[in-house]
């Protein structure tokens, strides 16, 4: 895979525009979505990766970092592409409340979402794989005709210190062309603790928490940040004549945060879906080295 981009624009980028997957002319803009290039993704992974490990580190395209890197970017760019084409149009709003908030303490996070889209060509197609990038689709409705969907989207987060609990749940109501209306949901309920005692940020402006900052990092001489975390999530895909299935999954998992942008995830799953009649289990064991922005 070619690196058509240099790596020096992306370093002389803000930090703060770095660290985000939808900013500096990409995501969500005025003339509409616009997906961010596998080579613009690439090209910031490996600025990322030099400015981690040194300037001399081998990044030629026969290194097995830069091979990894390659595959996250495409992955990401698959899903940039995926998110613009969905959609003619949408507008999409959002709503938060912070009724508590106490900077090193306790937070509660409430939040309410909206979002209607007018589909393009009026053919929809919803489908999921079960938090596994490299795993099938689990559920999936095929494509259907349809003219547009709404969306609403409730999340309550409360952060006691070292302690997340939070949850978010969609309702999503879709206006067929044929027969009658379908109407999709899910959502997930977490709890984390971060065990060496930080305390996950808060961006107040934006509503949403920010990456964990270990106290000390690896790089530091500290233990870095360790955080557990139990997650259960559950899609429901099946209604009326569309059959896409219902899937739920339960996740214990362990992040240590060696530096404020690596992280290293160990995770077991296990899953049941239900589709066709058939109601099947599956169980995951996962790890990932991440380079976060």
């Amino acid at each position: 895979m070619a690196d058509d981009t240099t790596n020096a624009d992306v370093l002389a980028i803000d930090d703060q525009v770095a660290r985000t997957s939808g900013a500096d002319g990409y995501g969500l803009v005025d003339s509409g979505f616009i997906p961010k290039p596998f080579s613009r993704l690439l090209a910031e992974k490996l600025a990322l990766a030099r400015s981690l490990f040194g300037a001399d580190l081998d990044l030629g395209s026969g290194s097995a970092l830069r091979k990894i890197l390659e595959v996250s970017a495409l992955e990401d760019a698959r899903t940039w592409t995926a998110l613009g084409g969905l959609y003619d149009n949408q507008f999409v709003a959002r709503v938060g409340w912070v009724p508590i908030v106490e900077d090193k303490g306790t937070l509660l996070h409430v939040a309410l979402a909206g979002r209607y889209g007018l589909v393009n060509d009026r053919t929809l197609r919803l489908r999921s794989r079960p938090e596994l990038n490299v795993a099938p689709y689990f559920v999936d409705t095929e494509a259907f005709a349809a003219r547009d969907t709404r969306l609403a989207q409730a999340e309550v987060y409360y952060r006691p210190g070292p302690l997340l609990f939070g949850t978010e749940y969609f309702v999503q109501r879709v206006n067929a062309e044929e027969g009658p209306d379908p109407l999709f949901h899910g959502g997930d309920a977490v709890v984390t603790w971060l065990m060496t005692g930080e305390t996950r940020r808060y961006n107040t402006a934006g509503g949403y928490f920010l990456a964990v900052s270990p106290r000390r990092t690896v790089l530091q001489g500290g233990p870095g940040a360790w955080e557990a975390v139990l997650r259960l999530s559950y899609i429901d895909l099946d209604d009326g004549a569309v059959h896409g299935g219902k899937f739920w999954r339960l996740t214990p998992m362990v992040n240590w945060y060696l530096t404020d942008h690596l992280r290293l995830e160990l995770a077991y799953g296990i899953g049941q879906l239900d589709r066709f009649g058939l109601v099947g289990t599956t169980q995951f064991f996962q790890s990932r080295l991440q380079f976060q922005f």
